[in-house]
């Protein structure tokens, strides 16, 4: 099902959340094609890009984590566990740049 998007208009990459199949869609905004799909953790919501420092970040509401990728090459740096029932909208993440690290 999904759920949350996010536009990184620097990579020309849209990312779509699929919360019943745990994964983000990630598809060219050029083309409109899917050009990879990212395993999250447990039933993924909003999405945040941060273009500057070139970081995805998924929330992961039912086992209460962050998901942080690298948005370039679309690969999970660090799932942070941020609390059981966390939720999100709009766009939650600042720069969280030291939290991945």
């Amino acid at each position: 099902m999904p759920y949350g998007v996010a536009v990184n208009r620097k990579q020309h990459k849209v990312y779509v959340s699929n919360q019943l199949e745990n994964t983000v869609s990630v598809l060219d905004s050029i083309t409109q094609e899917t050009i990879n799909t990212l395993k999250t953790g447990a039933y993924p919501e909003n999405i945040a890009v941060d273009e500057e420092n070139q970081h995805l970040f998924v929330l992961n509401w039912f086992d209460g984590t962050l998901s942080a990728f690298d948005s370039q090459t679309d690969k999970e740096i660090k799932r942070i566990h941020v609390g059981d029932g966390t939720r999100a909208f709009g766009q939650f993440v600042g720069k969280v740049k030291e939290c991945i690290q």
